[in-house]
């Protein structure tokens, strides 16, 4: 079963090529991918922030997934993808990912950063981070 993951204005969509259902429609801006999950073979989206499961609105095998052009995603082309297109709201603010133990910042005004000039202990609940536009990611 292939998967077509694609953006429509400022929807994410997702749909089963083979019987034409729609599995997801959301606003881009509401949504990020899992990046453990795309690690391990697997292509989950949920609602930010992306804390657990709780918010998961997709949950397919990575060799399902294909672009709006029906071409396979790979790991790489799937983050890509997803840092190009999802979990902002496109007026300046940003979103950060980190990975267990590393890391990384990137600021839609095109600023990225491989290492933060600020050290991060997030605990439960919220991290408020300032970027360099002076709005709280």
């Amino acid at each position: 079963m292939a998967v077509k993951i694609y953006i429509s204005g400022n929807a994410l969509r997702a749909e089963n090529t083979s019987l034409s259902l729609s599995l997801l429609d959301v606003p881009k801006a509401s949504v990020y991918f899992f990046n453990q999950a795309l690690n391990n073979g697997s292509v989950k989206i949920g609602y930010l922030p992306l804390d657990n499961d709780a918010q998961l609105l997709l949950n397919i095998a990575l060799t399902d997934a294909v672009d709006e052009n029906l071409v396979a995603f790979t790991a790489e082309t799937f983050r890509l993808f997803c840092d190009a297109n999802l979990g902002y709201s496109g007026d300046g603010s940003g979103f950060i990912r980190i990975d267990s133990g590393t890391g990384w910042a990137q600021y839609k005004d095109t600023v990225y950063t491989a290492a933060s000039t600020f050290a991060i202990t997030a605990g439960a609940g919220f991290t408020a981070l300032p970027n360099n536009k002076g709005v709280v990611i």
